[in-house]
């Protein structure tokens, strides 16, 4: 079987590149810095996966384009309920859980070593995405900022379990 070619793949929201063994996963909406999309979510769980089968990947490394790493959820999509569960049916992984908790369980899943590359600002899901990764650097100037409860909502992405960030 062919290793997968990651230019054709339909990616829309993100960009992979191989460096060597090394993949990066660049979020790719730097008009909006980087905000977080029901379509992006799809394309970087579609990524994950792919990567974490592709033998020649040792390493993912994740960053933004431009200026920002990711500002967050773009509300302009709606408030991202999930309309995939029906109430009488009992809750599973995949019927339940919001867009950030299924990208960070794909993180979690992986076997190759995941990397953060924190260039800009990370607020709200730009900043969850990143906690089941291995390594989280960020540039000295970046800001983060975990903004749910000033903005009354319930933080999403597994980021109930919050692990030592820097």
């Amino acid at each position: 079987m062919a290793p997968p070619d990651y230019s054709k793949m339909g990616f829309t929201a993100i960009k992979v590149d191989l460096d060597g063994p090394v993949a990066i996963v660049t979020l790719n909406r730097p008009q909006y810095g980087n905000a977080w999309t029901h379509t992006m979510s799809q394309n970087l769980i579609k990524a994950y996966e792919t990567l974490d089968l592709d033998d020649r990947v040792r390493v993912v490394v994740v960053t933004g384009a431009g200026k920002a790493f990711c500002h967050g959820a773009d509300f302009r999509e709606g408030d991202f309920s999930n309309d995939r569960f029906d109430p009488s049916e009992a809750p599973t992984e995949h019927n339940h859980r919001d867009d950030g908790g299924m990208v960070s369980l794909a993180v979690h899943r992986m076997k190759k070593v995941t990397i953060a590359a924190i260039n800009g600002a990370a607020v709200g899901v730009g900043v969850t995405q990143v906690l089941p990764m291995d390594i989280r650097v960020a540039w000295k100037d970046a800001k983060v900022g975990f903004v749910f409860v000033r903005r009354g909502i319930v933080p999403e992405a597994v980021s109930r379990v919050i692990r030592l960030f820097f």
